[in-house]
């Protein structure tokens, strides 16, 4: 079997009914819009360049080219397109009329007011990870197996809402509405094979997932196990747990739990037979 590269790997955003499919090459790129229920396509925009999805503001997309000033924004309703020579390229705008722009000439980030000057920047600043949602923008350090934490600024103003310390690491996060999903791993399990004995496990962590409240950073539930997928549409957790395994070491049997992401209560548990395990 031969294959062919035909272009950069695909894009794909949800926004409302919607999925917005970008496909590049060197030359064009396309945007699709599609049904998310039967992918069928509900028109698309040709742009004569090279060009990547950038964020979804509202009704807006927003692409650029890495290395060329200006972006393009483009209206999901009505289809219309523009291009707009700036090198503040605008990524988040929260309900309270502030918007994070990035700043491609400067390498950083800068929160505006509508009609007023900048109220808040920042840097990227490795190993600090950000991430923007409903609630805020969230810094935080998890690139060590201990003391990960996480701390919710205000992005009008850059005040700090709240902050959560970890005593061990969190491995995922990802935002939800108003809340956050992490993939936790406790490494407080303690050796008993021989020549081991009495010596911290970090290979083989206890795995949660907690989600917390993104205004106060209170945890809400937690379950004991990492979870697989999140469900943005359904607004539901996948988990898989292994039941039992074979003397092999193989699993013998493994249920996939689906839970209400705003509560963490068990909507069902199905058993998967025979076990579906990556080689």
């Amino acid at each position: 079997m031969k294959y062919e590269v035909v272009d950069q790997p695909l894009q794909n955003r949800s926004h409302s009914k919607l999925i917005i499919n970008c496909r590049n090459n060197m030359d064009i790129t396309k945007l699709n819009f599609l049904s998310r229920e039967d992918y069928q396509l509900n028109g698309s925009i040709d742009i004569g360049e090279e060009v990547f999805l950038a964020s979804i503001n509202g009704g807006e997309i927003i692409l650029y080219h890495f290395n060329k000033p200006g972006f393009y924004k483009v209206e999901i309703d009505s289809k219309k397109m523009l291009f707009v020579q700036k090198d503040d390229v605008p990524e988040y705008k929260w309900k309270s009329g502030v918007t994070l722009f990035l700043d491609r000439v400067n390498r950083n980030y800068i929160c505006k007011v509508k009609g007023k000057d900048e109220v808040f920047s920042f840097e990227p600043n490795f190993p600090i990870s950000y991430r923007w949602f409903d609630c805020g923008i969230l810094f935080y350090q998890n690139n060590e197996k201990e003391n990960s934490w996480i701390k919710c600024l205000n992005p009008d103003g850059g005040s700090e809402k709240w902050k959560k310390q970890f005593a061990w690491q969190f491995a995922r996060l990802e935002a939800y509405d108003n809340l956050i999903v992490l993939e936790y791993h406790a490494y407080d399990k303690i050796r008993t094979d021989e020549g081991y004995e009495g010596e911290r496990d970090w290979y083989d962590p206890n795995k949660y997932t907690i989600v917390l409240d993104g205004d106060t950073g209170e945890e809400i539930w937690q379950y004991p196990n990492g979870y697989h997928q999140i469900d943005y549409e359904k607004g539901i957790v996948l988990i898989g747990n292994i039941n039992s395994r074979l003397s092999s070491g193989k699993i013998e049997s493994l249920s996939v739990v689906e839970l209400k992401i705003n509560d963490g209560n068990v909507l069902s548990e199905v058993v998967v037979r025979p076990a579906i395990e990556r080689e």
